[in-house]
């Protein structure tokens, strides 16, 4: 796994959001994007937290990032395993063994996971409490089973808002009573269990809530106003989306169903046992209820499909089981020769080779490799250049919100509105057809915000000056990402009152507009093409 985390080793632009806000709140100015203003442009505040802990005593906030994505990383291959024991342990002989560690194994070869245990965002982390509390719940039918339950259902949403949707999804499993045994005290004990769970849930949740609703104002992240709508726009995003993860990584496991319900219908089997219903409907219920929620809101623009990463335990135990169903008996295979072990290692090694294959080629791959780290690259040289040159109460507005706003410590307006409401809550036409979380724009605000700079491309670092045309045109078709750009282009307020200018860095110019009033020594105006 960690050879494969370190083959990515990319934290993404959306991760110093969350940096810069952990660094405000460290540096005293409360958890906030820019100093004074209440927002909230994270959707991940218990890793948030955990990371600002190491930070507190002097480690770099990316490097504590890092460090606990891969702490979490193991264990999360540690916790899925512990479940492929609990659940078909007892069927496999001890020479098969090793096939109980195939879902942390396709795990670990999962590019999706492997690229967000560096990633620097909370989504490793979020995965391992969700294989925890399925861990949890399924391992004992105790009482204390279901408060210790509600209270990692309570840190899952915690650390990412859609958490929540899984806390349905459990109560619905105990109020099913799938694989319960059916006595006349069932539905007491069911009752009782979805009370303990929402009673664990909420004395650790609703304090939570009460604080930053309190604190921020809205009932939900400003990131979700930023983002999700509603309609058909979102569901045919959505499922496109969700298409292209089940066509670029979901072969594997899609293989294995198909095995599992081939094997039922060719052959007379036994029933599932309760156990055995009682795993399988529960993560059925957590991929179910999870896919709902990524269809109902649009999908994610952020690389590798991040959103099907806490899913992935769920389809690859799925994965195990499905293989299971293929072969023969405990008692036969037992008495069984030695091509047996090697057609079950040959399935396994394939089975690895076509799950980690994405992670070398394809769309994905190229977009990590040849797109996202360049340009991160560039941002941070971006960051760290008005860092040095502009003045520190100046304000900078742009589009990628993340690297270049933490490393120069400026005051910044997010320009697609993750970190503002003003943005946020506007309505824009076409919403839900165009890039998730580029969408939102609101001009005539940032204008009477008066930014000193404005970027309104990716920040990249150009190796030649550009001419005012050029520039002009490059923002403009900036704007099928972000159709903020070409409304702000076309207004007489921002021809009058910007300009195009220019700095030299090492390794090529960096471009914006600035105020015509702004002094900034180290930049230069563009000059017209002479045929201009």
């Amino acid at each position: 796994m960690y050879v494969h985390a370190f083959y990515f080793n990319y934290s993404t632009d959306d991760a110093f959001i969350t940096f810069r806000y952990v660094r405000n709140m460290l540096d005293g100015h409360g958890l906030v994007y820019n100093a004074g203003e209440r927002v909230e442009g994270y959707t991940n505040f218990l890793w948030g937290m955990l990371i600002s802990l190491p930070a507190s005593l002097g480690l770099k906030i990316e490097l504590s990032a890092k460090l606990l994505g891969l702490f979490f990383g193991a264990a999360t291959l540690v916790v899925v395993t512990a479940i492929a024991f609990l659940w078909v342990g007892p069927r496999v002989p001890a020479g098969y063994r090793l096939l109980l560690c195939l879902p942390a194994f396709l795990l670990a070869a999962s590019g999706p996971f492997a690229m967000w245990t560096l990633g620097g965002l909370e989504a490793v982390f979020f995965t391992f409490l969700l294989a925890l509390t399925t861990l949890c719940y399924l391992r004992s039918d105790r009482p204390e089973a279901k408060y210790a339950t509600g209270l990692l259902l309570a840190l899952l949403t915690m650390t990412r808002p859609d958490g929540i949707v899984f806390l349905p999804a459990t109560l619905a499993h105990v109020a099913i009573g799938v694989g319960e045994d059916r006595t006349h005290d069932l539905r007491r004990k069911q009752i009782l269990d979805c009370i303990r769970l929402i009673a664990a849930f909420s004395i650790l949740y609703l304090p939570y809530f009460i604080w930053r609703y309190s604190y921020y104002g809205f009932l939900l992240p400003n990131t979700f106003y930023a983002k999700v709508g509603g309609g058909p726009a979102f569901l045919v995003r959505g499922l496109k989306y969700a298409w292209q993860f089940f066509s670029t990584y979901g072969f594997v496991p899609l293989a294995a169903a198909s095995a599992f319900f081939y094997a039922r219908m060719q052959q007379p089997v036994e029933p599932l046992k309760h156990e055995d219903r009682r795993i399988f409907s529960y993560l059925f219920l957590q991929i179910a209820a999870y896919l709902i929620f990524i269809v109902a809101v649009g999908g994610d623009q952020l690389v590798m499909k991040r959103f099907f990463v806490p899913l992935l335990p769920a389809l690859y135990l799925l994965t195990l089981r499905g293989a299971i169903e293929l072969l023969p008996s405990t008692a036969g295979l037992e008495q069984s020769d030695a091509g047996w072990r090697k057609a079950v290692a040959a399935a396994g090694v394939i089975s690895l080779g076509i799950t980690a294959m994405p992670s070398f080629g394809g769309a994905e791959h190229n977009r990590v490799f040849k797109i996202e780290k360049p340009a991160d690259s560039d941002r941070k040289i971006v960051g760290e250049w008005l860092g040095e040159n502009v003045d520190s109460e100046a304000t900078v507005a742009l589009i990628p919100a993340g690297i270049v706003p933490y490393f120069s410590g400026l005051r910044t307006i997010d320009l697609v509105g993750l970190n503002d409401p003003n943005i946020a809550h506007a309505s824009v036409p076409d919403f839900g057809k165009g890039e998730p979380g580029h969408e939102k724009y609101n001009s005539g605000y940032v204008l009477r915000r008066r930014p000193d700079l404005i970027f309104l491309g990716a920040c990249r670092i150009w190796p030649e000056k550009l001419t005012p045309e050029m520039l002009l045109n490059y923002y403009w078709m900036y704007g099928k990402l972000a159709p903020g750009n070409r409304e702000i282009l076309e207004l007489q307020e921002f021809k009058d009152t910007y300009s195009p200018w220019a700095a030299r860095v090492d390794t090529g110019y960096i471009h914006f507009f600035k105020r015509n009033d702004f002094v900034l020594p180290p930049a230069e105006p563009l000059r017209a093409s002479a045929t201009g």
